[in-house]
C-alpha cells in the first residue's frame, strides 16, 4: 500500500530541512571543535537527537531504541573521557528537572523524561541544568505565540523533543559562554 503523494511529499520535505540543519549543526561544531574526538561526539549526540525529534514530530513516540542507543553511546563516553561521575550527575538533573513537572499535573511524556535524562548524560553537570530548563522556556514561547495567533488551542499536543533537543544542541554549542554569563 503506497502512500498518498501529498504525505509522501511532506515528507520528503521533513527529511531534506532535517538534513539539513543536520549539516549546519556540523559545520558549527567543526568550527567549535576543529576534527577533533569532540566534533565526533557532537555530531553523534546532535544525529540521535535529530532522529528522536523527527519520530516525535511525526509519530508523537520516542523510541527506546534510540533513548538505549543514546545511553550507551554517553555512558561510555563517559567512561572513556573520564567524566562519569559528571556525566551521571547530569542524568540526574535529567530526572529531577523532567519529573518535577509531573508532580505538579503537567503533561509530559514517559519519552520526554527518558529524553531529558538522556541529555542530562550528555550534557553532564553543570550545564545540564541549562539544557533542560531551557526547554520549558523555549516551549512556553512558542505555545503562547501559537496560541495568540490562533494556530493551535489550549490542550493540543505540542512534540517536546523538538524543545529538548535544540536546547541540548544550543548548550553543546554555546552552552560554557551563556553559563558564564549567568554565573557572573
Amino acid at each position: 500500500m503506497t502512500k498518498p503523494k501529498e504525505k509522501q511529499k511532506s515528507q520528503n520535505h521533513i527529511l531534506v530541512a532535517a538534513l539539513s540543519i543536520y549539516i549546519i549543526i556540523c559545520v558549527l561544531f567543526y568550527a567549535k571543535y576543529g576534527f577533533a574526538w569532540e566534533f565526533l561526539i557532537a555530531a553523534i549526540y546532535s544525529y540521535l537527537l535529530i532522529l528522536i525529534t523527527l519520530s516525535d514530530i511525526q509519530r508523537h513516540i520516542i523510541p527506546n531504541k534510540l533513548i538505549i542507543a543514546g545511553l550507551v553511546a554517553t555512558i561510555a563516553t563517559g567512561i572513556i573521557n573520564g567524566s562519569i561521575v559528571i556525566t551521571l550527575i547530569g542524568g540526574a538533573i535529567g530526572l529531577v528537572i523532567m519529573v518535577l513537572p509531573v508532580v505538579f499535573k503537567a503533561k509530559v511524556g514517559i519519552g520526554d523524561i527518558k529524553l531529558g535524562i538522556l541529555i542530562g548524560l550528555m550534557i553532564g553537570y553543570p550545564l545540564a541544568i541549562m539544557a533542560l530548563i531551557l526547554p520549558w522556556i523555549l516551549g512556553l514561547v512558542v505555545a503562547g505565540v501559537l496560541m495568540i495567533s490562533k494556530r493551535i488551542t489550549r490542550g493540543v499536543d505540542i512534540p517536546f523533543a523538538v524543545f529538548l533537543s535544540a536546547s541540548a544542541i544550543i548548550t553543546m554549542l554555546w552552552g560554557g559562554n551563556i553559563w558564564q554569563l549567568l554565573v557572573r
